[in-house]
């Protein structure tokens, strides 16, 4: 695949918070680099433990990253929109890829080849400590994650699986957080580690409460002051 040109890639990079840091040098450097992939909804990107071969940005649509067990169960572990980086642990150790990604949208993606990231990483701290806070945050996430799993029921994952999802791909009104996302519940039953027969009766109990409501376009309203009185 051919990659982008400069005139494509520039104006993207300089709205990406992880090149953002970068002298307007290195960042028509990287736009020369750059790949561009499509993806539509479903699709593969990768797979858990192939060799890692490049950095990959979310550009358009949303991108799941999971791990699958020996048994063939899926956890979903992040849902990234445009802007956010993914593979950066394999572009960075060289190791394999440690989760499997894919579309959950038609997405576009930034692909740039693990070599050259690390070439301009090893001459730019203010990108390594940007990277430093990536992976901070979804640290903390991931451990508020394992919490989750291990002390609360299903209920609370739900509700807490709602919360982020509003957080980060939402947008506040005067009725709650509307997130335009069309997930089905098996989607939602792997973002919250349960079944999905146990998300339809979740939800149908969320709106009975007026926690949550089905927007008719698809999607929710999360009203968050309902919210609030059922989590601890």
């Amino acid at each position: 695949m051919p990659p982008m040109s400069k005139t494509e890639v520039l104006p993207v990079l300089e709205q990406l918070p992880l090149f953002r840091v970068l002298p307007a040098a290195d960042q028509t450097a990287l736009a020369e680099l750059m790949f561009l992939r499509t993806y539509r909804k479903g699709m593969l990107i990768f797979l858990e433990g192939e060799p890692s071969e490049a950095l990959h940005i979310v550009l358009t649509g949303l991108v799941r990253v999971f791990k699958t067990s020996l048994e063939g169960r899926e956890q979903s572990i992040e849902l990234l929109g445009p802007g956010e980086p993914f593979a950066v642990v394999g572009a960075i150790d060289e190791g394999p890829y440690p989760a499997s990604a894919q579309a959950m949208t038609d997405a576009e993606v930034a692909v740039l080849p693990n070599r050259h990231f690390r070439a301009v990483l090893e001459r730019s701290p203010p990108l390594m400590f940007h990277l430093l806070r990536v992976f901070c945050n979804r640290l903390r996430d991931a451990q508020n994650r394992v919490t989750e799993m291990a002390l609360e029921d299903a209920r609370h994952r739900l509700i807490s699986t709602l919360v982020r999802l509003a957080s980060q791909h939402g947008m506040p009104t005067a009725d709650g957080w509307e997130v335009a996302l069309t997930l089905s519940q098996q989607e939602l039953a792997t973002l919250a580690g349960t079944a999905r027969e146990t998300v339809a009766r979740l939800w149908r109990e969320l709106v009975e409460h007026g926690l949550v409501s089905n927007r008719a376009g698809g999607g929710f309203l999360l009203h968050a002051e309902k919210v609030q009185r059922w989590l601890p």
